[in-house]
């Protein structure tokens, strides 16, 4: 009758042991990992169309006059084309 007095206290130990990993403080440090990666997707989505539109300026700066000029008619004629009048 002796050795299960002997278990009990093990098992408590074990599951407090189990407890107090929990209450470990780097689990702070998931947290702030994750609203991190959170907020910087949520940025990279937020300032995708300022992006698109710089690549589209810097490709613009990139050809000369005449190249600029006909694809600024090409896009406005697509654009004319799908526009109500």
């Amino acid at each position: 009758m002796g050795t299960p007095f002997v278990l009990v206290p093990d098992r408590i130990q074990q599951h407090e042991s189990f407890v107090m990993h929990w209450h470990d403080p780097r689990w702070i440090l998931v947290a702030w990992l994750v609203v991190a990666v959170a907020s910087a997707l949520r940025f990279w989505r937020i300032t995708g169309p300022f992006r698109a539109r710089l690549r589209s300026q810097q490709r613009l700066s990139a050809l000369t006059p005449d190249q600029a000029r006909q694809s600024l008619e090409r896009s406005w004629r697509k654009r004319d084309a799908t526009s109500p009048p």
